[in-house]
């Protein structure tokens, strides 16, 4: 009987091929492009809103340095990087729309600009997940510097704010878990931040200073979180008003610095949490005058906010937070100092913290500093000017953070802590000791090999010896 194989060999083989070439067949996505704008050189385009729209999702938008009288409207998820904050600039005053700068996409990146002028807004945002990162947002009298209306998951970080009519506004209940952080708003003629109907936004780090109110929150603006902010010279620090019904309520406000504010809280229908408890401590607050007589730089009373609330916790000094990057990992450095502390640094080699305090001359000082052990050790030396200072480590201290409390006469002092070196082992007692240099102990142990094996091979030809002559 004779068998025809090949026919089904080749179909075999092309069966393998076809599931294997499924298998091996991946997408083709294009390459992202980065487009050029120019106003008075050679690039691709010479308008900002032409080379948007020749731009795809993923693309990135280059700007040099001018000045670019458009209103523009991004509608896909791209980069606009500009060459320099302070001389790429996008000037609303003179375009067709009331926004300099208008975003309906998700995910865009703009960085690096000036952006001024817009009638309505400087920018608005009605979508998510967007990032206004290391821009200067100027002279805008109406909305805001940026206005977010129905956006969520938008990073506002980075910028400087000045004269708007309120830098950055979050409006209505879909505007949620926005991050507002490490911005500089100055000389608002309405509010700093103002949020109106929106919840579940973080406000951290940012420095308010010169507006006619901070921040703002209103008609049901609710669950925020503000942290880590320093209001300073503003006429209201912050501002908590609404009509009965719709309070502005279950604010956390913790670790702020509220600096010579003419009001620092102003509160109607509002009930707010003002501290993060004992030890992290509640706010620091310039007109509070309780004292602190055990030594933990927190107020052993409180600070009453308002007829409804009060910072059970308030600070003795300014908050300041560090954030140093160690083996993979990020830790805090905490610092509750009623001096004004700079240059702080954490040497990786030397395993040591440094920084500098100063203040009004021959007055006290303290700092109360927060160490996590990963970093340095305990026992700490604590040097001020290069002089060991006595320090307290608090009670409250843990196994992964030591709170450490010292003082000082004020000026400006430089200061220095690290972990103290393990002193000399001592001398043992009695007996003999033999210190031998690491770079001969090869030699001395094959030199005491050889003289035993010389003792042993002795004592084998004397025995040898004396059986011959027996």
């Amino acid at each position: 009987m004779k068998f025809r194989v090949f026919p089904w060999i080749g179909l075999t083989l092309l069966l393998i091929g076809i599931v294997t070439l499924a298998f091996n067949v991946q997408s083709v996505k294009a390459e992202s492009k980065t487009w050029t704008v120019d106003d008075d050189g050679p690039a691709d385009f010479s308008s900002i809103q032409a080379a948007i729209n020749a731009a795809s999702s993923g693309d990135t938008v280059f700007v040099r340095s001018g000045i670019y009288s458009e209103t523009l409207t991004i509608a896909k998820a791209i980069s606009l990087i500009g060459e320099n904050r302070d001389f790429t600039i996008i000037d609303g005053s003179e375009g067709p729309g009331s926004q300099a700068l208008y975003i309906n996409s998700n995910g865009v990146l703009v960085t690096g600009f000036t952006v001024q002028n817009g009638t309505h807004s400087n920018i608005m945002i009605v979508s998510d997940d967007n990032k206004i990162i290391g821009n200067r947002i100027a002279n805008n009298t109406w909305m805001g510097g940026v206005y977010v209306q129905y956006g969520a998951q938008n990073i506002i970080q980075d910028n400087i704010f000045c004269n708007n009519r309120q830098g950055i506004y979050l409006y209505w209940y879909t505007s949620i878990n926005n991050l507002v952080i490490n911005n500089s708003i100055m000389n608002s003629q309405s509010y700093g931040i103002e949020i109106w109907y929106s919840k579940n936004n973080t406000i951290s780090g940012n420095v308010l200073k010169s507006n006619y109110e901070g921040i703002r929150l209103s008609w049901e603006a609710v669950n925020n979180s503000i942290f880590e902010n320093t209001l300073w010279d503003n006429y209201v620090g912050v501002s908590l008003s609404c009509d009965i019904g719709d309070e502005s309520s279950d604010n956390s406000f913790y670790h702020n610095n509220f600096l010579d504010n003419t009001n620092q809280v102003t509160s109607f229908n509002s009930i707010s949490t003002w501290d993060d408890g004992y030890p992290s401590g509640g706010n620091y607050w310039s007109d509070y005058t309780g004292v602190d007589a055990d030594g933990d730089g927190i107020g052993d009373t409180p600070y009453i906010v308002d007829g409804d609330s009060q910072d059970n916790y308030p600070l003795k000094g300014m908050f300041s937070n560090y954030s140093v990057s160690y083996q993979e990992d990020a830790y805090d450095v905490t610092i509750i100092c009623n001096s004004t502390v700079s240059g702080f640094h954490f040497n990786y080699a030397e395993g040591t913290i440094d920084f500098d305090v100063a203040g009004v001359d021959s007055t006290a000082g303290f700092c109360r500093i927060m160490i996590p052990r990963a970093l340095i050790e305990s026992p700490y030396t604590i040097l001020v000017d290069g002089q060991e200072v006595a320090y307290t480590e608090l009670s409250l201290s843990n196994s992964a953070l030591a709170f450490l409390y010292f003082t000082y006469s004020h000026s400006t002092h430089h200061v220095k802590i690290m972990a103290t070196p393990p002193p000399p082992a001592p001398p043992p007692v009695g007996g003999t000791t033999i210190a031998i240099e690491s770079k001969h102990l090869s030699l001395w142990i094959a030199s005491t090999i050889l003289m035993m094996s010389l003792v042993v091979a002795s004592n084998i030809y004397l025995e040898r010896k004396k059986s011959e002559k027996e």
